[in-house]
């Protein structure tokens, strides 16, 4: 029987970026520069800029705690790379965070580091399941790897633009609505149809 006083162990976020700074130091000196801080109202994990201008890494133990040790080093990574490539900074349209490019940063860096990573991480080419439904999704299947942030994003703004005129038509022929959305496949733009945990990787400034 098990012990009704016994703590739980809280998940520990600094021995697996340890483990990771042993095994790829080219991190260490992101790492440095990045407060991480536990949030459990984060599905997830995500980085953002901080009013004061502080690199913030966000993480839920409770998620990490699930994650073999490869996914969890991966997902870490994952977070460091959206730094490194200036995802929440320089690089962001229009100088603001959207679901659409969070999207295309999620495929950018998911295309090199795939195998690290868990099934629900949106890679080009690959299909990504939905860690609450279960369901597989195709909507990326499609896509070229090895694209930059930059391309992803045009071609995401490209399906969406074409699911609207898609849905616009079969509205029109059917005679109901505006045929702005589709509640059956979602739009890749604004991260319908997708599961929360991706659409809130990554936040911004």
């Amino acid at each position: 029987m098990a012990n009704a006083n016994a703590v739980v162990e809280e998940f520990n976020l600094d021995k697996y970026i340890y483990d990771l700074l042993k095994s790829e130091p080219f991190f260490a000196e992101i790492s440095r520069h990045v407060e991480k801080r536990a949030n459990k109202g984060i599905p997830t994990a995500g980085v953002r800029v901080t009013k004061d201008g502080q690199f913030e890494m966000l993480y839920n133990p409770d998620f990490f705690a699930k994650l073999t040790r490869e996914q969890r080093a991966g997902v870490i990574k994952h977070e460091f790379y959206h730094l490194v490539f200036g995802h929440v900074t320089d690089r962001l349209p229009e100088g603001k965070m959207t679901k659409r490019w969070n999207i295309a940063t999620d495929l950018a860096i998911n295309t090199h580091i795939a195998d690290e990573l868990p099934a629900f991480a949106l890679v080009p080419g690959r299909s990504y399941t939905d860690p609450k439904t279960g369901e597989v999704h195709d909507q990326f299947k499609d896509m070229e790897s090895g694209l930059s942030a930059e391309e992803y994003y045009a071609i995401v703004k490209q399906k969406a633009q074409e699911n609207k005129d898609k849905n616009k038509a079969k509205a029109k022929g059917n005679g109901q609505g505006d045929g702005e959305s589709d509640p059956n496949g979602g739009d890749p733009s604004s991260g319908d149809g997708m599961p929360d945990s991706k659409v809130d990787i990554v936040t911004g400034k």
